[in-house]
């Protein structure tokens, strides 16, 4: 595995290692959910958020599934000095049994584990949205983004942006990927009839992809000290599930 990590990443960063800075800004229904900044030798913050009026109408977050703490907005960690690694070298298992931040002991990749519940009295269908909300020095060409959508995915999906430069990426073909929505759309999914007092698990890892061709911090994309942002959206798409109250618990 030493090997493997030196040889696979050292053709793409061969001088200098790229500093790294995560964090999460504002997760809400109806706005934005998580900010991912990438700086030169900046240290920022880590942030999830609800909206004043979701947090009202009975949707809390927390960082344990018991939500013992609760309330509109979680702050999380941040990590700097981050080396591009590969997709085998992620510990999956170490981020879904960790509720909140988890930050590998290399320091080169990070994950948080949080929780939406519905704490309102109706079934309501969630349209969930991740977007870019803004990118520098083409960051968004080499910043992967793995998610887990509920307690029962273990796999997850793992979204990129389409490669400038056609790869086969061999010794991935056990992973399951997709290209990014569009420029600016990462993902889209939806959260179907969910009930008066569910729990929805949600754990995000974000790491710079060392065998991603556009992974470089040469020549005119080099994608040394940039910037980017993500921002997911909660949307209640299915207002007639309010209103039907025969919906209520179906799944």
């Amino acid at each position: 595995m030493a090997y493997y990590k030196e040889k696979k990443i050292s053709k793409v960063f061969r001088k200098k290692a790229i500093w790294l800075t995560v964090f999460f800004i504002m997760l809400a229904l109806s706005g934005t959910i998580a900010v991912i900044t990438y700086y030169g030798q900046e240290v920022g913050s880590f942030v999830v958020g609800v909206s004043d009026d979701a947090f009202n109408g009975g949707l809390s977050l927390s960082k344990t599934s018991n939500f013992e703490v609760k309330g509109p907005r979680l702050v999380g960690d941040s990590i700097s000095d981050v080396h591009p690694i590969s997709l085998l070298d992620i510990y999956t298992d170490k981020v879904l049994q960790t509720d909140g931040t988890y930050i590998s002991n290399s320091g080169n990749y990070i994950g948080f584990t949080f929780y939406l519940k519905n704490e309102g009295s109706l079934s309501c269908n969630v349209d969930v949205t991740m977007t870019i909300s803004r990118a520098t020095h083409y960051l968004d060409r080499a910043c992967w983004v793995w998610i887990f959508e509920g307690e029962d995915d273990v796999t997850g999906t793992i979204y990129k942006k389409e490669d400038t430069i056609a790869y086969g990426y061999s010794d991935y073909s056990d992973y399951t990927f997709k290209n990014f929505v569009d420029d600016e759309v990462v993902m889209q999914s939806s959260i179907v009839y969910f009930k008066p007092q569910e729990i929805k698990k949600y754990s995000i890892i974000l790491w710079l992809e060392g065998e991603d061709p556009d992974c470089t911090d040469v020549g005119e994309y080099s994608v040394k000290s940039g910037l980017i942002r993500f921002s997911m959206r909660f949307d209640i798409i299915s207002e007639d599930a309010f209103d039907n109250p025969n919906k209520e618990g179906e799944v």
